[in-house]
């Protein structure tokens, strides 16, 4: 059982508390949910995988190491990073060997993230990017924001609680991102892909229910990961607002239906019938493959 070192007891914003103690999200009366968590209650995933998740926290990933990298070196606020030796590494380079894999395990029980030497010079690279940005390094560099604040609160309907982790607080939400595109309308696929709609619902509404005010839409700081690492800021509209909204609304009902009933299903068991996806526009007459040379 995880020891808790800060028991959350009452809505508001909390600074301090320790990632693994945030993400087990049992620091409050009531277990907690997180939108990532919530992601899960909404197609394609399933109550099933939402369940699943519970008590099998996702194993460690490069790309989750780098990001979090990233974040910390972006935000001045969070663990560690550290390259591996050279000498404990693959052929090509990656920590694929016995060796490196218990090194990184070490420095993960020590608080740090293990990463390549490439990885950790892409790290670097992409922090000092940032600050060639002039807006953006303002906002990183603005002692008046309040990087990594923890943000709980109930919901005023069903009394759930709700967790947010803000990258970056003050007077509006602020949150980065990396990609492999960072050119906006691009990036709007990962938005819907990844649901970044619905923690931008959710961080206003745990904001709203904290402050008494809406902050407006959350903007969020897109970097690429391949050189030169550019930036662009991106605010969700309106539309994807209502939409984030109709999906997090959806979800906590759906949560409320599979703890009362104590069923949490997964994909239908009848076979389905598929059609083309809607991006799919082909003569209605059918389609002749003639090969020309």
């Amino acid at each position: 059982l995880l020891d808790v070192v800060q028991q959350i007891v009452s809505p508001g914003l909390y600074g301090g508390i320790p990632d693994d103690e945030y993400h087990a999200g049992v620091n409050t009366p009531l277990p907690s949910l997180s939108q990532s968590l919530l992601k899960l209650l909404i197609p394609p995933s399933t109550p099933a995988h939402f369940r699943w998740r519970l008590s099998h926290p996702e194993p460690p990933k490069r790309v989750f190491d780098v990001g979090r990298a990233a974040h910390t070196r972006a935000l001045g606020v969070g663990e560690e990073m550290v390259a591996c030796p050279a000498d404990k590494l693959s052929s090509v380079g990656t920590m694929t060997t016995n060796a490196a894999k218990a090194w990184a395990l070490e420095q993960r029980a020590a608080g740090r993230v293990p990463l390549t030497p490439a990885d950790y010079d892409m790290v670097r690279g992409m922090a000092d990017a940032l600050l060639h940005n002039e807006r953006v390094a303002e906002l990183l560099t603005d002692p008046a924001k309040r990087p990594e604040v923890s943000a709980y609160a109930q919901h005023p309907e069903t009394g759930l609680w709700l967790r947010g982790r803000f990258d970056l607080l003050g007077g509006r939400l602020w949150d980065y991102k990396t990609a492999a595109c960072a050119e906006p309308t691009t990036w709007r696929k990962s938005a819907w892909t990844y649901g970044y709609h619905v923690q931008d619902v959710v961080y206003r509404l745990l904001y709203e229910w904290t402050f008494g005010v809406d902050p407006g839409p959350m903007e969020f700081l897109i970097q690429e990961k391949t050189p030169p690492y550019m930036v662009s800021t991106v605010v969700l509209d309106n539309e994807f607002e209502r939409l984030g909204r109709a999906q997090f609304e959806a979800a906590l009902e759906l949560y409320a239906d599979c703890v009362a009933a104590d069923r949490w299903p997964g994909y239908p068991e009848e076979t389905a019938v598929v059609s083309p996806p809607r991006y799919v526009d082909l003569p209605v007459d059918g389609v002749e493959y003639a090969p020309e040379f």
